[in-house]
C-alpha cells in the first residue's frame, strides 16, 4: 500500500473511533508529549512548529495546536477563544520569524514577501495526520493552489476554457454574417486566447 493510501486508510479508521475521535498515538501527539523528537522552530503555550518532512516549497512548516483535536473543525469545537486566538497568532509568528512576513526583520526592505496557510481537513482535503495542523509555506513564488497542477497545466486550462468561449461567440457571429468568412474562427480565437492568457499572467 502506498504512503498516501496508508495515510488515508489510517485517517478513515480514526473517523470510526468513539465520540472523541482523537487518536493519542498519532505522530503529532507524540511530538507534543515528548515521546517523539523533532527540531522545533517555535513553541509557546498554545502551539509548536517544525519543518515539514515532505516540504513542497523552499520554506514549509507545520504549526500544530496543543489542543488534542483531529482537524480544524474539531479544534474549533474544543478550543476556547483564547486558544483559537493564541494558535492563529502562533501561525503568524512562525511566518514572521522564518522571514516570510512583510514585517520580518530578516527580509526588511523588500516587497517580494508573502506566504500561504493551508489546513487539510478530512479525506477530501487530503489530511494525512489526524491532528489539526496548519501548513505555512513560502520563501518563493508559490504556484496556484491546486495540488498536483503545474502552472503550465493551469495555463492550458485557461486557454481551453477561453477557446471554447471564443468558438461559441464566433459561431454566433458567423451565423449572423458579422465576420468575414476569410477569417477563420480558429485563427481569431487563437489571437483572443493569447491576449487573454497574457493578460491573466500579468495580473496573477
Amino acid at each position: 500500500m502506498k504512503v498516501q493510501e496508508t495515510a488515508t486508510f489510517l485517517y478513515l479508521l480514526s473517523q470510526l473511533l468513539p465520540k472523541d475521535r482523537y487518536d493519542k498515538n498519532n505522530p503529532f501527539a507524540k511530538i507534543l508529549s515528548g515521546e517523539a523528537e523533532t527540531e522545533l522552530v517555535y513553541e509557546d503555550k498554545y502551539a509548536v512548529a517544525f519543518k515539514s518532512t515532505g516540504a513542497q516549497v523552499k520554506k514549509h512548516f507545520l504549526v500544530i495546536p496543543k489542543v488534542p483535536a483531529v482537524d480544524l473543525t474539531d479544534f474549533m469545537e474544543k478550543a476556547s477563544p483564547e486558544q483559537v486566538n493564541g494558535y492563529m497568532k502562533a501561525i503568524q509568528e512562525v511566518a514572521h520569524r522564518q522571514g516570510m512576513s512583510p514585517k520580518s526583520e530578516l527580509m526588511a526592505g523588500t516587497s517580494e514577501l508573502g506566504y500561504r496557510v493551508t489546513f487539510n481537513t478530512g479525506v477530501h482535503g487530503r489530511q494525512t495526520v489526524p491532528h489539526c495542523h496548519a501548513h505555512v509555506m513560502g520563501g518563493e513564488q508559490l504556484q496556484p493552489h491546486f495540488i498536483g497542477i503545474t502552472q503550465e497545466k493551469v495555463d492550458q486550462i485557461k486557454e481551453q476554457g477561453a477557446t471554447e468561449a471564443c468558438h461559441t461567440l464566433l459561431g454566433k457571429l458567423e451565423n449572423n454574417g458579422m465576420i468575414s468568412k476569410c477569417v477563420t474562427a480558429q485563427n481569431l480565437a487563437r489571437q483572443i486566447v493569447k491576449t487573454f492568457v497574457n493578460s491573466h499572467s500579468r495580473n496573477g
